[in-house]
């Protein structure tokens, strides 16, 4: 019993007590206590209902942490204006807040908290105060004396809320005489004296066992003024608990209901609480039919069934659980059986008492986890480990006896411990109940049998992994682990692309069923991550799975095997293709596709066109794809014997031909110069409501254009714009250079239109232009072109000075051209821009200007090819006897060639030079050549 002695008392006179405004109970909240209303700070207490809520069924250990974060987050920042909120809360969290802790433990970690915190002094008196309230939900039996004289040592004084908690620590204590005295100096202070402290009064003659005095405060407190409350009712309630009188409880109960004072669910929850303290569980049934509605009570029966469970009251946790299960929501408690769990644990229970309560839980509903629980608690004790595994392994193989969903990692703390000891028997044991659990052994696995066996002494300490797992193959020769453990072993080999080594571990066990899934995932990533593929290895490996009792279907595998091999070069996938087949085993349609498709490109379109020969030879179906990637290829080549043969084959396959590929058929009839077919084509896919390509317009306006038909060109530009294709910069060039060659003002509007579109003209645009000014001789415009490339940044070429040249050609201006030819040294004109200068200049007998030529000519072309050039200018101009005259001086071999441009030739050849001669062209002069004519 705690007196309050004359000591304690002499102390509260002597301080100045200060005013507080409001009658506060110590069970309010720290910053109410402090005097803080809650309507002046509603955010504080919001974030402290969040933090209360968060820290229920919480450990110490988890408070621990809490409250040294905190500190390190204060570390360097003083509490000169008073303690942060943080502090109280962690602090009251050290109440019946941490309702999986047991009053002792909850005390001592207040205790500490308390030390930290007078470190950080000043300490205001709302936190002497909480201090207070700590003790009070924990029962906790202090000094009173002491503590006033802490608060005096730390200049701190006390206030109505110290007074009232050290009244309720009083009556907790049942020290009646020390409370009344205490009362008795808050009335000569003029304190108010509220319901609050005559509860705690009611709850001080029931702890006394005085239940007649008990009873009679309510009296008391009518004579005074105040009604009796729930909260009064409720202290009086608990008094009986304590003593088991529930008779008592239910004419209390019935009592406050005819003086209409209805009871909380805080009265029922204390009820409860007091039966379970007192050692009356029996009773919690009977009470808990006193409730009118259970799930207004479902947050406080899941407290307390924690409480009961630290209280090790199994048969109190049980009834609440059994409650619970009746009541929804039941979401919120799927964790619960774990935390039941997790505390016994805590508390050293025996495994047997937990494997019984686990039983119970999974009956109620409450099971999730709660194996977890238990084998965490065994994997961690530090005393007597070789009990703890065992049981471990036992819970384990009890959670397969009941169908509980068993994980490869719940048995890695079991396989590190006979690991370490170097136990490979109880490794075994392991690794072969994983087995019996259906789960797939990883690496990990492995690696503990490994290392028990090397502390074992099995297989000696080396690098060679493969090598000690072999040495550890031979020592379980025989059990079921030894087919994992080749599979081990094969997969780590595949993984690292050597095939040969993993075939020798394959072979072994032809007779037995081997997980295919990580085999073929390890090739796979062999293959991926060689530099150098072994390929008959990697053959052999096929060879040697396709020949398993099963016959598993490798087609996937192979498929993705080539696709793989296709990326480093597709001749090397030929090859395993080839290799796989000629061993027996069936690539695969889907294979050799992948094959085919690799050689579908411009550069191997010859090994395309005989894999499709050969493929189609052996029976092969050709899927829609090949043919249309056939297409694709005979597009870009320009083929369209090809191309039509992919369309016969795609029409034959029941397709019908789509926009694309009516659109690359026309491609590929207009590079191949058949404008004819490409235009039939485009005037049947406008019949059928096809939309063409832009690619196929282009490359037919293009060819139109060539071909000197702008009108059509024109007609389809504008069918092209019709269908929202935007002309681009090729094809905007193409009718650039048609203009030019025959109306300059719609030149010179395209060249404006191509730079309104957003492009910027490239030295193709400029020299198209420029032909068209050559034409007429109109060097001034091509110099003002100049200019501009120069201001456009485009440097100068060739093509582009030859258009120069013409130009000053065309107008007679020879002398002009070659002063050009100085201007710009290091770009001289084409051959066939100084052939037309020097034709000129023969045709005008200036023997001078024809010696500038032909040395300007010599300097670009050399004497052969100027030689050449220079016998067809005497012909062009008449002058057979010149012409004749070159031709003497070399040895003449005549040999008759095709028809170029529908001209009969007769080639002049000697010492590697060719020399074409237009007989047709001169059938009135054929006299004047009579070496020729002889050796013809």
């Amino acid at each position: 019993m705690m007196l309050l002695r004359g000591a304690t008392l002499r102390r509260l006179c002597a301080f100045s007590v200060r005013p507080f405004t409001t009658a506060v109970d110590v069970g309010s909240r720290p910053a109410e206590i402090e005097g803080v209303s809650a309507g002046r700070d509603s955010s504080e207490v919001t974030r402290y209902r969040s933090f209360r809520e968060s820290n229920r069924s919480r450990t110490r250990a988890r408070v621990e942490g809490q409250l040294h974060s905190f500190l390190r987050s204060r570390d360097n920042e003083p509490w000169s204006q008073g303690p942060p909120r943080e502090a109280y809360w962690l602090l009251r969290s050290c109440g019946s807040d941490m309702i999986l802790e047991t009053m002792a433990t909850r005390m001592e970690l207040a205790n500490s908290m308390w030390e930290e915190f007078q470190k950080r002094a000043p300490l205001s008196v709302g936190m002497y105060n909480t201090l207070l309230q700590v003790y009070l939900q924990n029962e906790h039996r202090f000094d009173p004396a002491h503590f006033l004289e802490e608060m005096e040592k730390a200049g701190v004084l006390p206030n109505q809320g110290t007074l009232v908690g050290i009244l309720s620590c009083c009556c907790n204590e049942g020290d009646i005489e020390g409370a009344t005295k205490i009362l008795d100096q808050m009335r000569s202070l003029d304190m108010e004296i509220n319901e609050n402290i005559y509860a705690s009064l009611i709850t001080g003659h029931c702890r006394r066992g005085d239940m007649e005095n008990g009873e009679g405060m309510l009296k008391v407190m009518q004579e005074n003024g105040l009604c009796p409350t729930a909260t009064s009712y409720a202290a009086l309630l608990c008094g009986h608990a304590d003593r088991g009188d529930m008779d008592r409880v239910e004419q209390l109960l019935e009592e406050m209901r005819e003086r209409r004072v209805f009871p909380s669910v805080g009265v029922y929850a204390s009820l409860l609480d007091r039966l379970s303290l007192s050692g009356h569980s029996d009773l919690l049934p009977r009470a808990l039919d006193l409730v009118p509605d259970k799930q207004l009570v479902y947050n406080d029966l899941y407290d307390l069934a924690c409480k009961c469970t630290v209280r090790r009251d199994n048969k109190g946790t049980l009834i609440m659980l059994r409650c619970l299960a009746t009541l929804v929501p039941r979401t919120t408690n799927m964790q619960l059986g774990a935390i039941l769990i997790r505390a016994m644990a805590s508390q050293g229970r025996m495994l047997s008492e937990m494997m019984v309560m686990v039983a119970e839980l999974q009956g109620l509903g409450f099971g999730n986890h709660v194996y977890e629980e238990i084998l965490h608690s065994l994997h961690t004790r530090h005393d007597d480990r070789d009990q703890a595994m065992a049981d471990a392994l036992s819970v384990l193989q009890d959670m397969l006896r009941h169908g509980v969903i068993v994980k490869e990692h719940y048995f890695y703390p079991n396989l590190a411990y006979y690991a370490e000891k170097g136990d490979l028997e109880g490794a075994v044991e392991g690794v072969a109940l994983m087995k019996e659990a259906g789960l797939k052994l990883r690496r990990m696995s492995f690696r503990y049998l490994l290392q028990a066996s090397r502390e074992g002494g099995v297989a000696s300490e080396s690098d060679d992994f493969v090598g000690d797992m072999d040495r550890l193959l031979a020592h379980i020769k025989g059990t079921p682990l030894m087919l994992s453990l080749v599979n081990e072993v094969s997969v780590f080999l595949l993984d690292r692309g050597m095939f040969a080594r993993a075939v020798e571990r394959l072979t072994s066990v032809t007779s037995e069923p081997i997980d295919l899934g990580p085999i073929l995932k390890a090739i796979k990533n062999g293959v991926n991550h060689s530099k150098v593929v072994d390929i008959p290895g990697l053959v052999s490996v096929y060879v040697a799975l396709h020949s398993l009792p099963s016959n598993p279907d490798l087609s996937r595998s192979v498929a993705i095997t080539t696709s793989i091999l296709v990326q480093t070069s597709p001749d090397l996938a030929k090859q395993f293709i080839e290799e796989l087949s000629g061993n027996g085993v069936d690539p695969g349609e889907h294979a050799y596709h992948t094959l085919l498709h690799s050689y579908a490109t411009p550069d191997t379109v010859k090994e395309f066109h005989a894999m499709m020969k050969c493929l189609q030879s052996r029976g092969l179906v050709l899927r829609p794809s090949i043919h249309k990637q056939m297409l694709e290829l005979a597009a870009d080549l320009g083929d369209p014997v090809r191309a039509g043969q992919a369309v016969s084959a795609i029409r034959r396959s029941g397709q019908r031909l789509s926009a694309t590929a009516f659109s690359r058929y026309i491609v590929a009839n207009a590079k191949s110069r058949r404008i004819g077919t490409a235009l039939e084509l485009y005037e049947r896919m406008r019949s059928h409501d096809l939309r063409p390509s832009y690619e196929a317009m282009n490359h037919l306006m293009v060819e139109l254009l060539r071909w000197g038909d702008v009108h059509g060109a024109e007609n389809m530009r504008r069918d092209l714009e019709e269908m929202g294709y935007f002309p681009g910069l090729v094809l905007r060039n193409a009718f650039l250079g048609a203009y030019s060659r025959r109306d300059m003002s719609k030149a010179l509007q395209e060249f404006e239109a191509l730079k309104t579109a957003g492009f910027k003209p490239t030295a193709y645009s400029y020299n198209e232009l420029m032909t068209g000014y050559s034409l007429h001789g109109d060097t001034e415009s091509i110099r003002n072109l100049f200019d501009e490339l120069q201001r456009e940044g485009i440097p100068l070429d060739r093509s582009l000075v030859s258009r120069l040249f013409d130009a000053y050609v065309a107008k007679g201006d020879i002398d002009g051209g070659l002063s050009l030819v100085e201007e710009f040294p290091s770009l001289p004109p084409h051959s066939s821009s100084l052939m037309a200068a020097m034709q000129l200049s023969l045709e005008a007998g200036d023997e001078e200007m024809v010696g500038r030529v032909r040395t300007k000519m010599n300097e670009v072309s050399g004497e052969k090819n100027t030689n050449n050039m220079m016998f067809f200018g005497h012909l062009r101009a008449g002058q057979v006897t010149q012409a004749n005259k070159i031709l003497e001086v070399f040895t003449h071999n005549f040999i008759v060639n095709p028809l170029n441009k529908g001209l009969p030739l007769v080639v002049v050849g000697d010492t590697g030079v060719s020399y074409i001669v237009l007989l047709s062209c001169f059938p009135h002069r054929l006299r004047g050549f009579p070496s020729i004519l002889a050796t013809l």
